[in-house]
């Protein structure tokens, strides 16, 4: 196949190639070129120039047809599909939902007592749970942090939070090493972000990679100047 292809090649530049030192030849005849060979450069610029226009031509057209593939072909590639099959596409693997990181209400205040005492002292939520752009959001409030943990740096303190949430999920759903993030903690609140798909999974490991969720209201020396030094008493009336 490949020596046909090459066989091909030569016999179409042969036969170019004779074509325009013809052309060029009738020109020189024709006195619109002082020799043959002036001719035959005049036809070879002529059929470049029209080769080349034809090529940039087809570009701009091939680059819309491509442009316009990409936008609409996503859009229209779901409704054809269910159209002709009658099912809904099946969701790319980056995009299918982790059903089982979502708790019943029960299940989320198991998972907040689950840090009482490691490392917080009486965490409660601080507002209703909420997803975006399949992340959940979970944000809690706390009276302070176990003075038992004031020797563990701030990474140690991040590191406990997201493995007593890894073994709530794996005691409660079977499921091994949860990805679970902490984008945000001092001794009285904390912020846990919790993936819902793989892609959302990659975006918050991205971030926490490059260190770009930093905020400025929940800082490291926050967390490390705010531990008491002695145990702190609850009292029965704490919620008063």
């Amino acid at each position: 196949m490949i020596v046909k292809i090459i066989i091909f090649c030569l016999i179409f530049c042969f036969v170019l190639i004779g074509i325009i030192i013809s052309i060029g030849y009738v020109l020189y005849k024709a006195d619109y070129a002082e020799s043959w060979n002036n001719g035959s450069y005049i036809v070879y610029r002529k059929l470049y120039e029209i080769f080349r226009k034809t090529w940039m031509i087809l570009k701009k057209i091939a680059k819309r047809i491509w442009d316009f593939l990409k936008k609409w072909v996503p859009v229209l590639l779901p409704w054809l599909y269910e159209a002709i099959t009658g099912k809904s596409l099946p969701p790319n693997s980056e995009d299918m939902v982790r059903e089982y990181v979502y708790l019943l209400d029960s299940e989320l205040d198991e998972l907040v007592n689950a840090l009482d005492g490691r490392p917080y002292i009486a965490p409660v939520l601080a507002e209703p749970p909420v997803e975006i752009n399949h992340i959940i959001w979970v944000h809690i409030n706390t009276a302070g942090l176990n003075p038992k943990y004031k020797g563990m740096t701030p990474d140690e303190l991040k590191r406990l939070v997201k493995n007593v949430i890894k073994g709530f999920y794996q005691k409660n759903r079977s499921i091994v090493n949860t990805s679970i993030y902490v984008k945000a903690m001092t001794p009285c609140e904390v912020m846990i972000a919790i993936p819902v798909t793989q892609k959302a999974d990659d975006f918050l490991g991205n971030q926490e990679r490059n260190s770009n969720m930093t905020l400025d209201a929940f800082t490291e020396k926050a967390l490390t100047e705010s531990i008491p030094d002695e145990e702190v008493e609850i009292k029965d009336d704490y919620w008063l």
